[in-house]
């Protein structure tokens, strides 16, 4: 079993990626091995009313008859009105198993009016999805939006409420001594290591000497990123088998709802 925390489905607005149907993303799963994807809707997060993102997603994978079970999360704003009971629907009614929050591309601090919403995914038993960075900050047009999320968001999240969170392209090996304290005290908070490496430098033995690898998960960005680079990754950072399955699966996997 492989999961992966970060997909995506949908088009972005600044390029072209590689799959953007569910059909052509279940390829680019069984090419790497991937056999569960957490996925969201790329439109939702820049739609006025992402719920238009979220039932095209719920459309798209009601007739998806590929082989990786692509899990749904749904892309909530929590400065749009209603928007508790857009996450009830899509969470009772359309058999989403997540939420995913967007400060970035929807205008608020997570520190703030994110709280809400993880207090919230927390009584529905789901996980939270936040990713801190789509593309390399190098490559992004100058229409995207700089990442914007601080440690102070991160420490309001887990200081909220005892939901999971799933942290896609931070940095974690440059956290405060606090928040790693929040983080080790809890056995739901993971990241993943996009942005992290062991040939140019040493941010990913660093990030999980600082956490411990129970905190780490794998995730792809696809389709922004291929996922074998990430496969490599683990080859040479992890010294035993048993540690690479628990960073692709066994880690996250009794809090998703497999």
């Amino acid at each position: 079993m492989m999961i992966d925390t970060s997909a995506y489905l949908g088009h972005w607005p600044f390029r072209k990626v590689i799959c953007s149907s569910a059909g052509e993303l279940d390829a680019l799963a069984q090419k790497s091995g991937v056999t569960h994807m957490l996925v969201a809707s790329l439109n939702a997060l820049f739609y006025k009313d992402a719920m238009d993102g979220n039932r095209e997603l719920a459309a798209a994978l009601s007739a998806y008859q590929g082989k990786t079970k692509l899990m749904p999360l749904a892309v909530i704003n929590p400065l749009y009105p209603a928007w508790e009971r857009d996450l009830q629907e899509c969470v009772e009614k359309l058999g989403f198993c997540g939420l995913e929050l967007a400060p970035v591309y929807h205008n608020y601090k997570l520190a703030e009016d994110g709280v809400a919403a993880v207090k919230l995914a927390a009584s529905l038993d789901i996980p939270v999805r936040i990713n801190c960075e789509f593309e390399n900050f190098r490559q992004h047009s100058h229409l995207d939006p700089a990442d914007l999320l601080t440690e102070q968001d991160f420490t309001a999240l887990i200081e909220a409420a005892d939901t999971t969170l799933i942290v896609n392209s931070a940095l974690p090996q440059s956290f405060g001594l606090h928040l790693v304290s929040l983080i080790k005290a809890r056995g739901n908070v993971f990241f993943d290591f996009c942005r992290l490496d062991d040939f140019a430098t040493t941010s990913l033995p660093d990030a999980i000497s600082l956490l411990g690898i129970n905190h780490f998960c794998l995730g792809t960005r696809s389709p922004f990123s291929y996922a074998e680079p990430q496969l490599v990754k683990l080859c040479f950072s992890l010294e035993s088998d048993a540690e690479r399955r628990a960073v692709l699966s066994e880690n996250i996997r009794p809090y998703l709802p497999l």
